[in-house]
């Protein structure tokens, strides 16, 4: 270190000799907690998206009207290009999607009523409903159909509703009733004498 005196004099004076020799034991203890925050500031002071957009109505007017001019002229163009033959070749032509269709049983467990009709010329029995529709029957050689043809009948089975066949699987005659109405007789009721209280007095 030099010093300087009034008369102009310098003074130099030694620096003591300082050995940097490593220490044998090196132990330094950090604070995690500190640690932690500075970590969580750098990370929360990065953090988010600063957008800034300035709109203006007549430029705003501008890009949504050239947006729209060039959608509408992009789909005039694709259908132009579509009709040349040899760009049609080209253009990927759209796959219609197509939807998997549930398959129904065409079976059900129904039954019906109706007039019991035979025909010699098909050798079928069929069954004329009220809604006037005739309704083909596979009548089982189990079942007796000959002795009901004519008659108002009610058919059990399995009916299939695509084909319009009705497999019999029991079969009994309708009772007509006839049309008009028979009037039930009933019995009026004769009045019965009271005792009043004239009687019981006197």
């Amino acid at each position: 270190m030099t010093k300087w005196t009034k008369d102009y004099i310098r003074v130099k004076n030694k620096a003591p000799k300082i050995s940097h020799e490593p220490p044998i034991v090196d132990f330094k203890v950090r604070n995690p907690i500190t640690y932690i925050k500075n970590w969580w500031k750098k990370i929360i002071g990065n953090e988010g998206v600063e957008i800034k957009i300035k709109v203006r109505p007549i430029t705003t007017l501008l890009i949504v009207a050239l947006v729209l001019t060039g959608t509408y002229g992009l789909g005039v163009i694709t259908a132009f290009l579509a009709k040349v033959p040899m760009i049609k070749d080209v253009l990927p032509t759209p796959i219609p999607l197509q939807t998997p269709q549930p398959t129904t049983n065409p079976w059900k467990e129904t039954a019906f009523s109706g007039i019991l009709r035979y025909s010699s010329v098909t050798g079928k029995y069929y069954l004329t409903t009220t809604s006037a529709e005739a309704i083909t029957l596979e009548v089982p050689p189990t079942v007796d159909a000959a002795r009901l043809v004519g008659k108002k009948i009610f058919a059990v089975g399995k009916y299939n509703i695509t084909t319009d066949i009705l497999i019999i699987s029991d079969i009994t005659g309708l009772v007509i009733l006839p049309a008009s109405t028979q009037p039930i007789p009933t019995f009026t009721p004769s009045p019965t004498p009271t005792l009043t209280s004239e009687l019981i007095s006197g």
